[in-house]
């Protein structure tokens, strides 16, 4: 090849990446944006990702193909994060991941405090199946694989083992001190997770633990069809139990 025609082809490629690189930026602050406006309840950082948020780590997936981000504001003291998928296509869909004590966002699971009202933008489980239908993720083989792969490498959680149920009984020594009412909960939440892990040689959890004490159980209520499109209910669990619902807010 002549060397201008290298030349020329070689500029064509970068203007054709760096135009593609534009693109996916203004998805991703268009992504970001939507979440601000369905949720002004939380404290989600205004502003666009290169100005507001700095990448915490990014994961991908050749199969499904997709790309899955998460990211922390730069100002806020308590970090509020946000998880971005990005599909093929360029399509972005960013969903809220606060901390554990935006319990209307959670809905934790055996909760029996005070709840305040439900948020207009929805909850955890709602956005990420939201998610998965909008980048066409949501047939039950690749909603799984992005789910387990979201909570076990973008998230770093802890994927439950028959061996956590020493961790996880009330009989453990680490909640020792705490409330009636929360040795409830956590006796309930207790067998819920380790349902079958006794008396069942094939039993495998779909709980994930994090470290900040919440396990993200999930199951898919779909069909014998694994090329069908799946919803995945998701229940949050919050480990330790507190007592005092004066350190949730909304």
């Amino acid at each position: 090849m002549k060397p201008y025609l290298n030349y020329a082809v070689t500029s064509l490629i970068s203007i054709l990446f760096a135009s593609c690189q534009f693109s996916l930026k203004r998805y991703q602050n268009q992504a970001l944006l939507s979440i601000q406006k369905r949720f002004p309840e939380l404290p989600i950082e205004k502003g666009k990702f290169k100005e507001g948020y700095e990448l915490v780590r990014s994961v991908e997936i050749s199969h499904p193909a997709v790309t899955m981000a998460l990211y922390s504001p730069q100002t806020f003291e308590d970090k509020q994060y946000v998880i971005l998928l990005s599909n093929a296509e360029g399509q972005c869909y960013a969903v809220p991941y606060p901390s554990l004590r935006y319990k209307s966002y959670w809905n934790y699971v055996f909760d029996t405090s005070k709840k305040p009202a439900p948020l207009k933008g929805g909850n955890f489980e709602y956005e990420i199946n939201k998610a998965l239908s909008t980048l066409n993720l949501n047939t039950q083989y690749d909603g799984n694989t992005v789910l387990s792969e979201m909570f076990r490498s973008l998230l770093g959680c802890h994927y439950i083992r028959r061996v956590d149920s020493l961790e996880l009984d009330p009989k453990n020594e680490r909640y020792k001190g705490y409330a009636d009412s929360c040795m409830v909960m956590q006796s309930k939440t207790f067998k819920t997770i380790m349902n079958g892990a006794s008396t069942d040689k094939y039993w495998r959890s779909m709980a994930y633990w994090s470290n900040d004490g919440r396990i993200f159980h999930f199951d898919k209520l779909d069909g014998p069809d694994p090329n069908k499109t799946a919803y995945f209910k998701i229940r949050v669990f919050r480990l330790p139990c507190v007592v005092d619902p004066c350190v949730f807010r909304i």
